[in-house]
């Protein structure tokens, strides 16, 4: 029996559903889902033959000054460009709006990677000049001075010494340095060097000065003697392991009464068996009750 018309529309649609089944599974083989070409779809067999016989070109970082190719490709703020005219760059801005590169895509940034191992240590650089001398100390003078204490000393010496005010200096006698003054600096302007003296050696008059640095003199200590009567007094005189009047409060103007002093002192040089002195250039004045020599003491000098 002929087909009704109905059996013939389902034999059409029949025979399309085949064909559009066809078409999509050779679809699957050359596509994957994201539209993508399938992997291992291109093969050698299906390169142009130019490709086939001359290869990839990889891209390369645009330059300057260098003749492109129809087909080159470059890679520039990171972009890849092939070039659509032959030409020798010269600035890239400018070659791409004239249209000599066609903008192919975008470059994705790859993972960053490892951190390459420390290079070695490069050579020790060249030594660098050395540097101007500063100002030091040393310096002479000829000016002609006599030497004397308690006084401001004024020298012609070399500029640009490294005196400062307050330095302590000594001047000495470059024939003798026996011969000296020595003190702070006062004044130090060009060649004129002052020096308040508070210390001095040997005596004269001299013209062949040396300057030198120097310890400023510590000051002296007192003490007192462990004697009944004693009063404190310069520690010099504990090291000479001798007494003086002057230890005892003797105050030796002639005219202050020194009598207990004086008695003070006698007994002591003689229970101690210290030798006693009256001092140098006192005059010591006891009135009352005489003074009482008991054995044992010695006193080179009266009073």
């Amino acid at each position: 029996m002929a087909n009704f018309p109905g059996q013939a529309l389902d034999v059409e649609f029949n025979s399309i559903k085949t064909t559009t089944d066809g078409i999509e599974a050779n679809l699957k083989l050359i596509q994957r889902d994201d539209n993508a070409l399938a992997n291992g779809i291109v093969t050698y067999d299906s390169l142009s033959v130019d490709l086939q016989t001359a290869g990839l070109a990889p891209a390369t970082a645009w330059v300057t000054a260098k003749a492109y190719l129809v087909g080159n490709s470059v890679v520039q703020n990171s972009n890849l460009y092939r070039c659509a005219i032959a030409h020798t760059s010269g600035t890239f801005a400018t070659d791409l709006a004239a249209g000599k590169w066609a903008l192919v895509g975008a470059l994705a940034a790859g993972p960053t990677g490892a951190t390459g191992a420390t290079g070695a240590t490069g050579a020790t650089g060249a030594t660098g000049a050395t540097g101007a001398t500063g100002p030091g100390y040393g310096g002479t003078s000829t000016t002609s001075l006599v030497i004397a204490n308690s006084t401001t000393k004024v020298f012609t010496t070399q500029a640009g010494l490294a005196y400062q005010l307050g330095s302590y200096v000594r001047a000495s006698s470059a024939a003798n340095g026996a011969n000296f003054m020595e003190g702070t600096v006062s004044a130090y302007s060009g060649t004129s060097l002052s020096i308040a003296v508070s210390s001095m050696g040997g005596s004269g008059t001299f013209a062949d000065w040396t300057f030198s640095v120097a310890g400023q003199p510590g000051a002296l200590s007192n003490y007192t003697q462990s004697e009944t009567g004693a009063v404190s007094s310069p520690l010099i005189r504990r090291l000479n392991n001798t007494l003086y009047a002057s230890e005892f409060g003797a105050v030796g103007d002639d005219s202050t009464n020194d009598r207990a002093a004086l008695q003070a002192f006698i007994n002591a040089v003689a229970s101690s068996g210290k030798e006693g002195r009256f001092d140098p250039g006192k005059k010591f004045f006891s009135s009352g009750a005489d003074l009482t020599i008991t054995n044992g003491a010695a006193t080179p000098g009266s009073p």
